[in-house]
């Protein structure tokens, strides 16, 4: 048995824990107890004397307390679509002067930091335990949202927009431009649409 600090808002959380096939018990004044069977999710909600006061499936959980923990991966998805957008048409122009260059940099970097939030806060909702850039990009690898060779281009574009954050090298800028047309920019679209496909397939839609 697991007991874990929580605040009865965040109960539906449990669901993540469901593969772990644990008897999970939560105490923030009023108890939730999750039990894994052969077919279901059974939740039962404890108050401070023991009696219960409800038990149902975790989706059923879920959806009643959805007004008060709305789903925050989604609602940052929506903001990343519209800066991927952006960045695909800074990709499309063939000639940047050099404001237009510094434009696809910042660009980048923004949509960039808008796709690992996004992973972060899906992880979140799936149980997931990762806080950092790196942590995040890596442990979607493990979740399978991101492939192998995604997970290293994101952390390539990690490091050179670390690089650019801090630093302003004409070399480095140029080599950045052929890094977010190439490569940056076309992984950053197909997460994004994987997260799309994803956002609409998800079962407690």
């Amino acid at each position: 048995m697991l007991h874990i600090p929580v605040a009865f808002e965040a109960a539906w959380l449990l669901a993540a824990l469901a593969q772990a096939n644990h008897i999970v018990h939560l105490c923030s004044g009023s108890s939730v107890v999750c039990r894994l069977h052969a077919s279901s999710i059974t939740l039962g909600i404890t108050s401070k004397n023991d009696q219960i006061l409800t038990g149902t499936d975790m989706k059923d959980v879920y959806k009643g307390n959805e007004a008060m923990t709305p789903i925050r991966w989604k609602q940052r998805l929506e903001n990343l679509q519209k800066a991927q957008l952006r960045l695909s048409k800074a990709c499309a122009q063939k000639k940047y002067n050099e404001l237009e260059l510094a434009g696809l940099v910042q660009t980048f970097e923004f949509t960039f930091e808008l796709t690992w939030k996004t992973l972060k806060d899906l992880l979140n909702f799936e149980g997931f335990d990762a806080a950092s850039p790196r942590s995040v990009i890596r442990t979607a690898l493990e979740a399978k949202h991101l492939n192998a060779a995604q997970c290293e281009t994101l952390l390539e574009a990690l490091i050179k927009r670390n690089l650019l954050t801090h630093t302003y090298d004409e070399a480095q800028v140029l080599q950045a431009q052929l890094l977010i047309k190439e490569s940056f920019g076309p992984t950053i679209t197909n997460v994004t649409e994987y997260l799309t496909k994803k956002s609409g397939n998800d079962e407690f839609n």
